[in-house]
This record gives structure tokens, C-alpha cells and sequence, in this order.
């Protein structure tokens, strides 16, 4: 998430930020909402970032406030500890669409992103033809082939 990379530059500068694309990739999801079959929705991965080497536990609390920080201000809340021991360390935010965004650091410091649960394209209900859109926005529509208000 933009700015996140750069906050953490500000609390611990020995950290040096780049693209990782570990965490990109679609997994199925639709299994997780009655109606849907397993392949009608997914979640993916977006590109997150990596600063080689670990963060200091004593820079952990500093570092996890700063990130929680920017979570909160692209919406995301609640924080969960998944680790918490000494040189290892991972916590993820979640968002209302059950987002993640996660940050953990042990052999090596992560943030990573993945969106919630949405529909496929395939699974997508079919769209109107552009004129029955048009038609419909302005109040109008077709009924047997002539045109109503």
C-alpha cells in the first residue's frame, strides 16, 4: 500500500524497500459464500515489498504502530497477531471485505496485500446491451418493441 514502504523508511532507515512478488496470485474463494461455486470467486495477490533481513525485536512495536497507522487510513482495522516471538514476528489487518494486508518480518521483512473475496468475471451476471443501459438510466426502457417513460 502506497506509503507504507516510505513511513517505515522514516522509523527504521536501515530498512531498504523493494517490489516482491511473492504474494501475487488468484486462489478460489467462492466456496466461502452459500450460492456461489467454489471457482465463482477469488482472491489475489498484489505486489508487496521486502527489506531483506529481519527487523529488530526492539524496533518491532515502533515499526508495527507505523504500519498500523497507514493500515487505518486505507481502511483497514482490527489488528491480529499471528507470531510473536523473539525474531519473528507477523500481524495482519483486515478490512471489511476481508482484505489482508499483512507484515511480518523473520529471515526477511514482508508487507504483502490480499484483496477480499469477488466475483469472477465468468461468474458475473451478463450486462444489458449500451442502449438498454442508456435507456434505463434515463428512466425509459422497451416493453414488446415499443419504447416507454
Amino acid at each position: 500500500m502506497a506509503g507504507t514502504g516510505e513511513r517505515l523508511a522514516d522509523e527504521i532507515p536501515t530498512l531498504v524497500w523493494k517490489e516482491y512478488d511473492g504474494s501475487k496470485g488468484a486462489s478460489a474463494c467462492g466456496f466461502d459464500f452459500p450460492g456461489l461455486g467454489v471457482t465463482d470467486g477469488e482472491n489475489r495477490g498484489l505486489p508487496g515489498s521486502m527489506a531483506k533481513g529481519y527487523l529488530a525485536d526492539t524496533d518491532w512495536g515502533r515499526a508495527l504502530k507505523a504500519v498500523g497507522e497507514v493500515a487505518t487510513g486505507y481502511g483497514f482495522e482490527g489488528r491480529v497477531s499471528i507470531v510473536d516471538r523473539p525474531g519473528d514476528h507477523k500481524a495482519i489487518f483486515k478490512d471489511g471485505y476481508d482484505a489482508k494486508f499483512s507484515f511480518g518480518t523473520a529471515a526477511n521483512t514482508l508487507l504483502t496485500l490480499r484483496t477480499g473475496c469477488h466475483l469472477t468475471a465468468k461468474a458475473l451476471p451478463p450486462r444489458p446491451p449500451p442502449e438498454r443501459q442508456r435507456l434505463a438510466a434515463e428512466g425509459r426502457g422497451h416493453r414488446r418493441g415499443r419504447l416507454v417513460r
